[in-house]
C-alpha cells in the first residue's frame, strides 16, 4: 500500500490545486456519514485528472524552448505565431512551417520513415506523428491561404539526443532544436 501512497503524494505536489480539492473531498467525507466510499472513489479520480497536468506542464516547458530558438530570428523577416490547436507556425523568406516540438529521454533517430526511440536498449518507433503532422500542416495551408501561403512545411523540433541532428521522411523535416534557427534561415 505504500506504493500508490508514494504515487498520490507525488501528483498531489505537482499540483497544488489538486491538493486542495483533495483535501475537501478528505473533510466533507469525515463530516457526512455515507460518503466515505463514495469520496475514495472521487479521490481517485482527481488523482488520476491530476497527473496529466505534470505532462501538460512539461510540454510547455519545451515549446517555450522552441519559441526562445525562434526569437533569434530577425523579427522583421520572420512571424511566428501559435494560432489554435497549432503549436508553432513560423512564416519568413524560407517558407512556412508548422513546427511540433518534442523532448525524450533516450536517442531518436529515423528507422524505417518512422521516428523511433531508444530507451533501455530497445527501440520504440511513433509511426502516427508524421500523419498527425501532415494533416496539421494540411490544415495550416489552408488557413494560410488568405494570405496566398499555399504550402507549409511539416517539421518535428526534437530537444534530445539525436545523431543525425537534420533529417527528412516522407516530406516531414526532424531537426534538433539547437540546429531549427540555423535550418530555416
Amino acid at each position: 500500500m505504500r506504493l500508490p501512497m508514494d504515487r498520490i503524494g507525488r501528483a498531489l505536489r505537482a499540483n497544488w490545486r489538486g491538493a486542495a480539492v483533495v483535501v475537501a473531498a478528505a473533510v466533507l467525507a469525515l463530516a457526512i456519514p455515507g460518503l466515505r466510499e463514495a469520496s475514495a472513489g472521487a479521490v481517485a479520480a482527481i488523482v488520476l485528472l491530476t497527473a496529466p497536468v505534470r505532462r501538460r506542464r512539461v510540454a510547455a516547458d519545451v515549446e517555450r524552448t522552441t519559441d526562445t530558438e525562434l526569437r533569434t530570428l530577425d523579427g522583421e523577416a520572420w512571424v511566428s505565431a501559435r494560432p489554435g490547436s497549432f503549436e508553432h507556425l513560423v512564416v519568413g523568406p524560407s517558407g512556412a512551417y508548422l513546427l511540433e516540438t518534442r523532448r525524450f529521454a533516450g536517442e531518436a533517430m529515423l528507422r524505417e520513415g518512422a521516428l523511433s526511440l531508444r530507451r533501455d536498449g530497445a527501440w520504440h518507433g511513433d509511426d502516427g506523428l508524421a500523419t498527425r503532422l501532415r494533416a496539421n500542416a494540411r490544415d495550416a495551408r489552408r488557413l494560410l491561404g488568405a494570405a496566398n501561403i499555399n504550402w507549409v512545411a511539416p517539421v518535428v523540433v526534437l530537444w534530445c539526443e539525436f545523431p543525425a541532428t537534420l533529417a527528412e521522411h516522407g516530406g516531414v523535416t526532424y531537426v534538433h532544436g539547437s540546429r531549427l534557427t540555423d535550418w530555416l534561415e
